[in-house]
């Protein structure tokens, strides 16, 4: 019968749809787990080639100069730490890779890239580290990068301003009375202050002290007990600087990038933040992973700067940060959803032996590098195949 055929079609349409495209998108998925050298290495290619170039605020449009500062500065710490993973992964790549974090290290002392944090606190924070003002926007940011650095190679170039940030991030942490810092005159924000833990945590185990190490528990017992909603898990993407009383939500981009850092430096509360955006916000769709900004029985707010656009509740960052926590953990069905998302919406083409996002450009590309390649937080390499 005629109805027969026509519902024999759409239900044939309907499986190619669900099963096809999925599968071709996440076709390189396997690689991209396992840690396939030629694979991470193409994008290592591309990456560097943005490297070479003469960046600057320019090649970022977000209509506000502070944050394209911020994102001409983020291109450079996450293509470091995408630097950092992949020697991790591959030990031959190490001495290469170790030279190229100094050149994006290098680029981030730059006074191009200060300007952004400068800007906001009428003061530069490298020629203010003896002074009151915390700047986690830049020097939190800026140490993290150090700070693995010197956990793979001692005696690296910026050694003593690594030192000396350290020092300073200790200082202003321990003085304040909500164990936070701002991140902007009268901005605060755990995902940031996470950052600065972290560094804390990893120039301490680079030079087996403990120097930082009550700093560290009391700090980690306030985000576990102040600025973790109780209820899911989820950081408070903003808080008051002075009181520490909650300014914003829960929300997944502050939240998985918090434990993205955190399990950067091998901190066991990684896990648990990860655990909370999967449980509370992983949402995806016909085999595509994606997770939320907001959580789904909760008020829901616009896309920002932190969130990327939100379409259909779905945040361009928390998927991004949570692809990068799912491998730290050992995820492979939450990688391997998220990947094939990647693949669909940052269309990834290669040129020779080079592999770039067509709609990420250098920020996107370098980003894409770190969350890919993130390594375990046990460094272990990650085991089984999607």
């Amino acid at each position: 019968m005629p109805w027969g055929r026509w519902a024999a079609g759409v239900l044939i349409f309907a499986i190619c749809f669900r099963v096809l495209p999925p599968l071709w998108c996440g076709r390189d998925a396997g690689a991209w787990w396992r840690g396939d050298r030629e694979t991470q290495e193409a994008l290592v290619r591309g990456v560097e080639q943005w490297l070479q170039q003469p960046l600057g605020t320019d090649h970022f449009k977000t209509g506000s100069s502070q944050f394209d500062g911020e994102w001409f500065f983020g291109t450079y710490q996450m293509a470091a730490l995408g630097l950092a993973h992949f020697a991790r992964e591959h030990p031959e790549a190490r001495e290469h890779c170790l030279a190229n974090m100094t050149l994006c290290e290098d680029r981030m002392l730059s006074e191009a890239c200060r300007r952004f944090d400068r800007d906001s606190w009428k003061e530069d924070a490298l020629e203010s580290l003896d002074g009151p003002k915390a700047h986690a926007a830049y020097l939190g940011y800026l140490n993290l990068v150090l700070s693995v650095h010197r956990s793979m190679d001692p005696g690296f170039k910026h050694r003593e301003l690594n030192d000396r940030i350290t020092a300073k991030l200790a200082r202003v942490l321990a003085a304040s009375p909500i164990t936070m810092i701002e991140t902007y005159p009268f901005e605060t924000y755990p995902v940031d202050n996470c950052a600065v833990a972290a560094s804390l945590l990893l120039h301490d185990r680079a030079d087996r002290t403990e120097r930082h190490a009550a700093l560290y528990a009391r700090w980690l017992a306030q985000l576990q007990k102040r600025y973790t909603h109780t209820a899911s898990g989820l950081l408070i993407q903003s808080i008051h600087p002075v009181t520490g009383g909650p300014i914003d939500q829960p929300r997944g981009s502050g939240t998985l990038l918090g434990a993205f850092f955190l399990g950067i430096a091998g901190e066991p509360y990684s896990r648990v933040l990860f655990e909370a955006g999967r449980r509370g916000l992983h949402a995806p769709f016909v085999g595509f992973g994606m997770a939320r900004e907001y959580l789904p029985d909760g008020p829901q707010g616009r896309g920002d700067i932190d969130s990327g656009p939100i379409v259909f509740g779905r945040s361009i960052s928390s998927t991004g940060f949570l692809l990068a926590c799912a491998r730290q953990h050992g995820d492979v069905d939450t990688y391997s959803g998220i990947y094939r998302t990647v693949h669909l919406f940052g269309a990834p083409a290669t040129s020779g032996n080079r592999l770039q996002f067509a709609m990420g450009g250098p920020l996107g590309d370098a980003m894409m590098l770190a969350l890919l390649t993130a390594q375990p937080v046990n460094a272990a390499t990650p085991g089984g195949a999607p």
